[in-house]
């Protein structure tokens, strides 16, 4: 993440303690970056590749909403800007990314529902896939699928259907239960991945879609990005070790990671130069 915003603030020159090594190593993944001097204790390094005063950002995803901070970090492919509501964009904005990922939409009014879901529905039947990750269950519910909190129980696992359309070797992940609540969804059209509790005896949809014009909405239930690293800091304050993360953190990201992959994502992330004649 920090590697990323140092490539699109066009940096050339960096001053990093010893410890932020690993910085310059992920810029040097696109870039070359040379130490030049490190007497002070620190080092400073000086980039080799040409500046541009223009760069060319090949990222095709946007993320949105509330909970969006978290995961843009986690997921430095996906475009933030900062702006919460999808109506907060013209179409013709919306239109060049080829998924829109609404992380905890607010919506306040009957109005404002209506309005987003005909914005939804004219971007899906342009061909673009729209992800949705609801709020908390007081929010109102877009298409009619609805959002319940759920104490988690015995033995919770998110459990991949033989239908799933996400090719994940994962087909089954044990859920941390530090995080001691989930969110179920209601009224999906397809599903893609249960939650089953007490041994399999009960079961809840958290990942499907639901058909909307022309196609389909992707929905992610479980407030499943609160399980990944950066999401996790951000609500709850860093752990003092890595293992004061949810145990399935690596797992859930690497499910996000194949959703992802499966509604053609790019993950190249690096801008490059823009050429001007």
């Amino acid at each position: 993440y920090m590697a990323k915003n140092l490539a699109f603030w066009n940096v050339r020159y960096l001053f990093l303690f010893p410890s932020y090594d690993n910085v310059r190593n992920e810029l040097n993944k696109k870039y070359t970056f040379e130490m030049v001097d490190d007497k002070s204790g620190s080092r400073f390094y000086v980039g080799k590749d040409p500046s541009s005063y223009f760069l060319k950002d090949h990222r095709n995803a946007l993320i949105m909403g509330a909970g969006s901070p978290g995961v843009e970090i986690e997921f430095p492919y996906l475009v933030y800007d900062q702006r919460t509501n999808i109506l907060d964009y013209s179409l013709k904005e919306l239109e060049q990314y080829k998924l829109i990922y609404l992380c905890e939409p607010e919506i306040h009014n009957q109005v404002e529902k209506e309005k987003v879901e005909n914005r939804i529905k004219k971007l899906v039947n342009k061909g673009i896939t729209v992800m949705i990750e609801p709020g908390a269950p007081k929010a109102y519910s877009l298409f009619n699928v609805a959002v319940s909190e759920m104490k988690l129980e015995n033995s919770p696992v998110i459990k991949q259907k033989k239908d799933s359309l996400f090719d994940n070797m994962l087909t089954n992940i044990k859920v941390d239960q530090n995080i001691n609540y989930s969110r179920v969804l209601f009224g999906l059209d397809q599903v893609y991945y249960e939650l089953l509790q007490n041994n399999g005896r009960l079961e809840n949809d958290i990942i499907g879609t639901k058909r909307v014009g022309n196609g389909e909405v992707t929905f992610i239930g479980m407030h499943l990005s609160q399980y990944l690293r950066a999401v996790y800091a951000r609500n709850w304050g860093a752990p003092n070790e890595e293992s004061g993360y949810p145990g399935c953190t690596d797992q859930v990201k690497t499910l996000f990671e194949d959703i992802f992959a499966a509604y053609g994502v790019n993950k190249n992330f690096w801008p490059d130069p823009f050429p001007v004649q």
